[in-house]
């Protein structure tokens, strides 16, 4: 679905400055959400993998290639039990810092692949979200579509996250570091974000019947020490350099054109298996 962009957008440059409005069509346009979320999506998929090759709380430690096949050493964090696999292809879906930092390659990559995997940055290692919903989209009423641009306060962004039930919510991207947030309470965090959007959106703010705070950065399985800074600007995204062979590396940060978005991530998977498909019809 379209993602709600009527309206006012609100931008805020400075605690001096009055908040600014301009038409929400100069930014976020042509946007788009799945309907009932990325779990739906999730859901879909899932309907056409048998559940027990479906391996949950499962970590993988090693791989090692054998001649014409690959061992893949896991640990399972629920029954504490090691447990080993054999794959003649192996597709990799961690992000690449993750990837390097937690799995032990043997034979290890060449210092080309390596070096390529370790310059991608965890797309969203170093950032936080948080959602506010309430009982009514009411920003709407007063014909504005929910879009903030920020340098002031916590969050840089906020747009609406209204689910197409009619669920109201804003959801926001923050502009505090890692390093910074760290040092705060996650009331603390709270407390500021419900300041900064009142100031935005009025006192109704205050009037939210959930809120929900997401931080990547203190996330073991979703970030490394070398993602505790924003990416202020686009980083070079797409396959690795120079792969072993039959181990294939699908996520967002591997897709060339849209690295870092969920399309991106489709897009990876997508080519993934048509290369995938392909070597194995020329068998």
């Amino acid at each position: 679905m379209e993602q709600f962009n009527n309206g006012k957008s609100l931008l805020q440059l400075s605690n001096d400055s009055n908040i600014k409005s301009f038409d929400s069509d100069a930014v976020n346009s042509k946007s788009y959400r799945i309907i009932g979320g990325v779990k739906k999506l999730i859901d879909v998929l899932k309907k056409d993998i048998p559940n027990e090759s479906i391996h949950t709380h499962t970590i993988v430690e090693k791989v090692t290639k054998n001649n014409d096949n690959y061992t893949i050493d896991a640990f399972n964090n629920e029954t504490k039990k090691s447990i080993s696999y054999t794959a003649n292809k192996v597709v990799l879906c961690l992000p690449p810092r993750l990837l390097l930092e937690n799995i032990t390659f043997s034979p290890k990559f060449n210092q080309e692949t390596y070096l390529d995997l370790l310059n991608k940055p965890t797309w969203m290692g170093a950032q936080a979200k948080i959602v506010l919903t309430y009982k009514s989209p009411f920003w709407r009423e007063q014909n504005l579509s929910g879009n903030v641009i920020s340098w002031v306060g916590p969050l840089r962004e906020v747009y609406d996250a209204t689910t197409d039930e009619g669920n109201a919510a804003l959801f926001g991207f923050f502009s505090l570091s890692p390093e910074s947030r760290s040092k705060l309470t996650e009331q603390e965090i709270k407390t500021k974000v419900v300041n900064q959007l009142t100031t935005l959106f009025g006192d109704e703010i205050q009037n939210y019947q959930s809120i929900y705070y997401k931080d990547w950065s203190q996330d073991t399985y979703m970030t490394t020490s070398g993602d505790k800074l924003n990416i202020e600007s686009f980083p070079t995204y797409g396959p690795p350099i120079n792969p072993p062979e039959r181990i294939y590396f699908a996520g967002t940060e591997y897709d060339q054109k849209n690295g870092g978005h969920l399309e991106g991530a489709l897009n990876s998977a997508h080519s993934t298996f048509k290369q995938i498909s392909s070597e194995y019809n020329k068998h």
